[in-house]
């Protein structure tokens, strides 16, 4: 009966509902700080189960991959916010771009130079140039560019979910006190895990946060093969 129950689509179902639900209670009884985000205990969680337990991760995946789709309409769902606050974002509209812009080259330069700078492979360095943007567009832009998009897609969301974790935190320190300032440094930097937890407090900061995850997934598209192309024209010289 176990392994009847490990090959079916409910235990990757009934681990993923349980643990999340449980890292909720537990954020919630801290008061929800930063360090306490419930998708980086959840995410621990169940590591730390399919490890001590020995279960395979395509044994969990029968039921984690339902997950995918409904994760595909939350995504959706995050365009509420700027549409309420559409009149707001577009009387900033050159700001955020260039804002997001110049935070997406930073970001894709940065990567690349540490990689290199570490003895990174080229397709080391290939899969982690794209983390600056959420994990889907970072896995395709890897894949494309002839890097892993499975380590891209795994770079993004820890990238996000550090972000999520000590962004707040950060920001209050370097004193980013306008809310729109704040949306698009999470946005930029978090991905869709920091927009969603900048949106469940700050409504305004959420809506130029999935502003911010938007643009920089478009401007990551394009840096990362222009930053590659000139690497490689330097190396030739």
């Amino acid at each position: 009966m176990w392994e009847q129950f490990l090959a079916s689509p409910v235990f990757g179902i009934a681990v993923t509902v349980v643990g999340f639900a449980l890292a909720v209670l537990f954020s919630r009884v801290l008061r929800d700080p930063a360090w306490a985000n419930p998708i980086l205990w959840a995410s621990a969680a169940i590591v730390t189960l399919l490890l001590i337990a020995r279960i395979d991760y395509g044994q969990y995946m029968v039921g984690g991959a339902f997950f995918a789709p409904v994760l595909g309409v939350a995504v959706v769902a995050l365009a509420a916010p700027p549409f309420r606050h559409r009149r707001l974002l577009k009387g900033t509209s050159g700001a955020i771009i260039l804002a997001v812009g110049l935070g997406s080259l930073v970001g894709v330069v940065v990567t690349v130079a540490l990689a290199f700078a570490l003895g990174g492979s080229e397709q080391t360095i290939l899969s982690v140039a794209p983390k600056q943007a959420t994990s889907p567009v970072a896995l395709g832009v890897a894949t494309l560019s002839g890097g892993s998009g499975e380590m891209a897609a795994v770079l993004a969301v820890l990238t996000g979910i550090l972000g999520a974790t000590a962004g707040p935190g950060m920001l209050r320190l370097l004193r980013f006190d306008d809310a729109r300032s704040r949306g698009l440094a999470m946005g930029v930097s978090a991905h869709a895990i920091g927009t969603a937890r900048i949106n469940a407090t700050e409504p305004v900061a959420g809506a130029f946060a999935v502003v911010g995850m938007v643009l920089a997934a478009l401007f990551v598209t394009v840096l990362v093969p222009i930053t590659f192309a000139v690497v490689g024209f330097v190396q030739r010289l």
